[in-house]
């Protein structure tokens, strides 16, 4: 008994002791890790904003004109979006400018060359992000990073464009099976998405639009379809992959590659250019005496083994499940006689396509 009272006595005691000490070193050890808890905020979002700078980009100089055809596509956004910065008084009340912008289309049709244009057009930073730039391992950092994309922007420019690229692969359709970081993440962006204002311009890129959530889908105010180039526009094209080079072609030349590059993406058909300039150096390379190289026999010849990255299944696929984007948008259900076959094959036939 008396060896349990003591056991007690010794236990209120160090209470006691311990008490006392907390209560004089209290407020500065609380201080002291506040200043701590300040300090790691602080660098956090200092580390944060190194990132987001990181993916600034300079923008193409020349705006627009550099970019080959699309010649619809920059009217509706020059429409949409020029004309409302050019006369902000009068874009009010239910007429507003366009700063939610999905480029669609399939792959190499020049979707980021058009939006980093768009920017040089505005003479705006660009900020040029991807999934790999947002995803984070640590819990809470992915949703603190796209928070601070948009904050940061605001912050630091009057006007600003952000470019996601890919987005499907962060934005796809929500399950029950997700992960609850995926989920967080989602939430984050559809929040900023919503409070997004002049201030950005947040322009998304993807050659699957049909995997996005409907939910993001709501939130973008055009979606605009950029197509594989017509014959004008892959005209266009080649004149300004060859110019300045030493290939030589005929009306026939021209004629035939027209025909045969259909179906071809601009990156196809810079491919391609690249691949009938390369032909001749070999054939020096493996020349045992002098001769006189002759471009243009190779300017078609190439056709045979440079083939279309987008294959007739996979634009067959694109215009087929065109309307599938729309069918989850309750929105979209009253406007879906406006998507025929002919406003597909000319999406940006009017001004009102994609609202």
């Amino acid at each position: 008994m008396a060896q349990t009272i003591l056991q007690l006595e010794w236990q209120r005691t160090t209470l006691m002791d311990m008490m006392y000490k907390d209560q004089n070193a209290g407020p500065s050890t609380e201080a002291n890790n506040s200043g701590e808890r300040s300090a790691n905020h602080d660098n956090d979002k200092l580390t944060r904003r190194e990132l987001i700078e990181a993916t600034r980009q300079s923008p193409t100089a020349g705006g627009l004109g550099t970019v080959a055809g699309l010649a619809e596509t920059k009217k509706l956004l020059h429409d949409s979006v020029f004309l409302a910065l050019k006369f902000p008084h009068l874009f009010t009340g239910g007429l507003q400018p366009c700063n939610r912008i999905l480029l669609y289309g399939p792959p190499g049709t020049g979707k980021t060359k058009l939006v980093n244009a768009f920017a040089a057009e505005l003479n705006v930073p660009f900020y040029s992000v991807t999934s790999a730039d947002l995803l984070s391992s640590w819990v809470g950092e992915t949703e603190k990073l796209i928070r601070e994309l948009f904050d940061y922007t605001k912050e630091k420019c009057e006007c600003s464009v952000i470019f996601i690229d890919e987005v499907d692969s962060i934005c796809r359709q929500r399950t029950s099976k997700e992960q609850d970081l995926t989920r967080r993440m989602k939430t984050e962006l559809l929040t900023q998405m919503d409070k997004c204002d002049k201030q950005i311009f947040l322009m998304c890129a993807t050659n699957c639009p049909w995997d996005i959530d409907s939910a993001f889908l709501r939130r973008f105010q055009k979606r605009i379809y950029i197509p594989l180039p017509k014959e004008q526009d892959r005209m266009e094209l080649l004149q300004i992959h060859t110019q300045g080079t030493r290939l030589s072609l005929s009306d026939s030349d021209w004629q035939v590659l027209l025909d045969r590059t259909e179906g071809y993406s601009g990156c196809d058909i810079a491919n391609l250019i690249s691949s009938a300039l390369l032909e001749p150096i070999r054939e020096m390379l493996k020349a045992t005496h002098w001769i006189t190289t002759c471009y243009s026999k190779h300017d078609t010849t190439v056709l045979e083994f440079i083939k279309p990255d987008v294959s007739s299944c996979v634009q067959h696929f694109v215009i087929n499940n065109r309307n599938n984007i729309f069918e989850s948008c309750a929105i979209m259900n009253a406007l879906r006689p406006k998507f025929t076959l002919g406003a597909i094959q000319t999406p940006l036939g009017n001004a009102t396509h994609g609202d």
